[in-house]
Parts: C-alpha cells; structure tokens; sequence
C-alpha cells in the first residue's frame, strides 16, 4: 500500500479568518489602539509630532474617512472619525499602523525587538450627532 495516496492527517485545527471589517458610509467610528505590555508608545513630544504626521500623511489618501478628532495618551491613542463611501478603514489603520511602526521603530533603534502595538486595531460604531459631523455645521449657528 502507498502511502502518498492517503490525504495528509491534519496535525492542527483549520484556521477560520477573520470577519471582515465592513465600513458603513456615514457612520462614525471610535478607534483606538495601545502599546504591548501598556509600555509608553510618546516618550518625549517628538514621538506625539511623528504620530501627527503619519496621521496627516494617512488622512491624504483616497480611502481616509474624515478625522473628527484624537486622542493621544502616553501609552495608546483614541480617533473618532466618518467614514465615506471611499473609506476602508481596516486597509487605512493598517498604513497608519505600519507606517508609524517602522518609523518608531526606526528612530528608537529597536527594529526587530517585538511589535509595537499589542494587536490589531479595535473599531466601534458610534452616535455623534448630525451637527458636528457636517462641514457646514458653524453655518448652521451663524
């Protein structure tokens, strides 16, 4: 008997993917993500001014939802953003994300001494009110 003619035995269970992240138009999203270990990801105002200007940079790009506003902590960071119908918000973090990695990394002289952050983003849908997402909002007081 062959024994190639038997299907492989599977050792480990079969990975399930994913959910996909799905990015409702006109929805508001709070997201937010944390350094491994809560370790300080600012050490110094430096690092807040790089954050800022990976998000500029990533606000830039034709699948950015529009930044409401942020939150930076010593040791995580908040956005509240609307997403478009153009927006991918799971293809955006992972820019952001990896952008500001490697330049963290970089500039630490730490590459190739762990992740930065301790996973994958968290995102949730979120009420804010009509007003403040509109950019005519002040016209409406006026």
């Amino acid at each position: 008997m062959n024994f190639l003619a038997f299907p492989p035995i599977r050792l480990y269970p079969v990975a399930m993917p994913r959910p996909p992240r799905i990015t409702e138009p006109g929805l508001a999203y709070h997201i937010l993500n944390r350094r491994v270990l809560r370790l300080p990801i600012f050490r110094k105002h430096g690092d807040y001014r790089a954050f800022e200007r990976v998000l500029a940079l990533a606000l830039a790009r034709p699948d950015a939802p529009k930044l409401l506003a942020y939150c930076l902590m010593r040791n995580h960071w908040h956005l509240v953003v609307l997403a478009d119908k153009r927006s991918n918000l799971s293809t955006w973090m992972q820019w952001v994300q990896v952008t500001h990695t490697h330049r963290w990394h970089a500039h630490h002289h730490t590459a190739g001494q762990g992740p930065l952050y301790q996973g994958r983003f968290k995102c949730f849908p979120i009420h804010v009110p009509y007003w403040t997402a509109r950019p005519s909002a002040q016209a409406d007081f006026d």
